[in-house]
């Protein structure tokens, strides 16, 4: 019997192990709206297009919110936190970023914690979400709407 427990026990705790391990591979988005923002209609994700410059993008545009996110290096990489702000841009009723920063806080340090489940987020973004009137047929096409 004794033989058991232990291996329920330790059956219990590799799967807190592993329900932490998964909560350290998210990303983190914050969305903080513009004093001047509007109500828009959501975006689908893919209806939400990049740009790595203001000078870059090619129609008028309305400053809907600012959208930040936060991820372990170790478990997400830069494609994560895009699509992250892209969703959470999306959902403001944006179909537009534009990303400010996209960066790895690297040290050694974090690099440890995070391998040992520590919640330390090195890999930082920073985004302006955007919506253009302009832009209305990608963005038809993109999300598949009529």
């Amino acid at each position: 019997m004794p033989s058991f427990r232990m291996s329920r026990a330790g059956g219990l705790a590799a799967g807190l192990a592993a329900a932490v391990a998964l909560a350290a591979c998210g990303v983190k988005t914050t969305t903080t709206p513009t004093p001047a923002s509007r109500a828009f209609d959501p975006v689908c994700v893919d209806g939400v297009a990049v740009f790595d410059d203001f000078s870059k993008v090619p129609y008028d545009y309305y400053e809907v919110a600012f959208v930040q996110s936060s991820s372990n290096s170790l478990y997400t990489g830069n494609g994560d936190a895009l699509l992250a702000m892209r969703k959470r841009a999306g959902e403001q009723g944006a179909n537009a970023i534009v990303v400010n920063d996209l960066a790895v806080k690297d040290s050694p340090i974090k690099n440890l914690g995070a391998a040992v489940g520590a919640n330390s987020a090195d890999r930082e973004g920073k985004s302006v979400a955007i919506f253009m009137p302009g832009d209305s047929l990608r963005v038809k096409n993109a999300c598949g709407k009529p």
